[in-house]
């Protein structure tokens, strides 16, 4: 039986049957099987529901998105699978929109199409908050049963900077791209040793490609952001049973899913000379991303506006538990032995 590492067998998925809070739970049955996937669905629901209004939701750059769908609608029609400029764009001059970004999310609005550009791109920004529920509980509940699954769907979903991705920024390739990294780090699992044949070990590398292509092509900074901490997973994980194996294995999904997507990010790294691209002043400079800046005091998260606006963070449920430890550890006269916190 293959062993686990130390440092990981506390949150390692067991081999063999389902287990949770120590005990061996027997398989579902298909029909409770498909209640749990309904409820993970429903709880991603109500996140939707500012979606349902008439007319589109005010967003920073939700406007942008539309027209980018219904610029892409345009061209499909016209026969241009891929349109690399929209020549609608830019006062009529045109812009090479899909030559540097990334199309997918604008592509899976194209089925919506329709019933209007205005309600296929609301479709998407509701299948942003879906989709990555469904696929976050596919991902938890091979560590901690159904009801883990079910939580960490509710907090991947309403997860402010989620929320605000979606209904307040209007990032569409953003919001949209959270469905990849539970997909990806699913993938990279093993399955039960029992069953596990050459066959499914060479799916499951499979779809890990897949779905690593899926986020390059939905969001490429967030690939970006993720690659290191897939990396270290992959780096810990290897060392379960067959490192070198497992190494060669994910190196060779993540390089198929650099090929599949080359078609992109290659015309992007050739020619981003050509072009303006980079961060936002506003939202650049170390001194805007120090720690104070970042945790706020406040119970209720506030969204920043600007970069030069404080408490873009909080720390949310995190302070309550720390009153009774504070009023505990009140310093002595003398000040020796006692802690004390950064309000006293």
């Amino acid at each position: 039986m293959p062993t686990t590492l130390p440092a990981l067998a506390p949150f390692a998925p067991p081999p063999g049957p389902l287990r949770e809070g120590g005990r061996v739970l027997r398989r579902p049955a298909p029909r409770r099987r498909w209640i749990v996937w309904l409820l993970a669905l429903l709880v991603s629901l109500p996140a939707c529901l500012p979606l349902l209004q008439p007319g589109f939701f005010a967003s920073d750059d939700g406007l942008f998105h539309l027209y980018r769908v219904a610029a892409l609608g345009d061209a499909i029609g016209q026969g241009l699978l891929y349109p690399r400029w929209f020549a609608e764009f830019g006062f009529g001059y045109g812009q090479p929109v899909l030559h540097f970004y990334s199309p997918l999310s604008y592509y899976l609005a194209v089925p919506f199409l329709p019933f209007g550009a205005l309600t296929a791109t609301k479709i998407v920004f509701a299948l942003g908050f879906i989709l990555p529920a469904l696929a976050m509980f596919a991902f938890a509940r091979r560590w901690w049963g159904d009801a883990g699954g079910l939580l960490a769907a509710a907090v991947y979903t309403y997860s402010p900077y989620h929320l605000a991705d979606g209904l307040l920024r209007g990032a569409l390739a953003e919001h949209l791209a959270f469905v990849w990294p539970p997909l990806i780090f699913l993938t990279l699992l093993p399955g039960d040793a029992a069953g596990r044949t050459p066959r499914r070990e060479a799916w499951r590398w499979t779809c890990h490609a897949l779905a690593w292509a899926g986020l390059i092509l939905t969001h490429h900074l967030t690939a970006l952001l993720l690659a290191p901490i897939w990396a270290g997973a992959v780096i810990c994980l290897g060392g379960t049973s067959a490192p070198g194996r497992r190494i060669l294995s994910a190196a060779t999904a993540f390089s198929a899913a650099l090929g599949l997507t080359a078609f992109y990010w290659l015309p992007v790294i050739a020619e981003a000379g050509a072009v303006k691209l980079g961060a936002d002043p506003l939202s650049t400079g170390y001194r805007q991303h120090l720690l104070p800046l970042l945790v706020g005091r406040s119970l209720t998260y506030v969204y920043r506006l600007a970069a030069d606006q404080p408490w873009q963070h909080v720390l949310g449920l995190g302070w309550p538990p720390c009153a009774p430890v504070a009023a505990q550890r009140r310093p002595s006269r003398s000040g020796a032995g006692r802690l004390t916190t950064a309000a006293e």
